[in-house]
């Protein structure tokens, strides 16, 4: 049976730079005014709070740490 082996997420800073700039220029368009936030697709709410996590809150390098500390891929 194939061992575990671990594996390196690299992305270049200047990819994650141009991924957050695009997170940060989307403006959400204003759902229409309904009792379900959900009727039309996702709510414009849950929408804008993932928008600030990943702008304020989410650690990219740190996931991606976390994520090659396991192994996962095999040989």
């Amino acid at each position: 049976m194939p061992k575990p082996v671990q594996f390196e997420i690299n992305v270049a800073q200047d990819k994650l730079d141009t991924i957050r700039g695009r997170v940060a220029a989307y403006r959400a368009f204003a759902a229409p005014d309904t009792a379900n936030d959900w009727q039309f697709g996702m709510s414009s709410r849950v929408l804008e709070d993932i928008r600030n996590h990943w702008l304020t809150g989410y650690d990219w390098r740190a996931d991606w740490s976390a994520l090659a500390q396991s192994k996962c891929g095999t040989r």
